[in-house]
């Protein structure tokens, strides 16, 4: 299992989630990630000062060190 934070609706802060480790191909790789980041414009759509009328992935950054 990891960490997730998910996004459901405007004005709601994240929920931080429980969610099962996805199964990769074989021509996959699954890296760990111990931080991230969010873009500005994506803490735009979470207080509503973007609004969208479809599902939308926010784009959270990491770097690979």
């Amino acid at each position: 299992m990891y960490r997730a934070a998910r996004f459901y609706r405007v004005g709601t802060p994240l929920r931080v989630e429980e969610m099962p480790v996805p199964q990769i191909n074989d021509n996959e790789a699954l890296i760990t990630v111990r931080a991230a980041a969010m873009c500005h414009s994506d803490v735009h759509v979470i207080t509503g000062y973007f609004l969208c009328r479809v599902l939308l992935h926010l784009d959270m950054k990491s770097q690979a060190i």
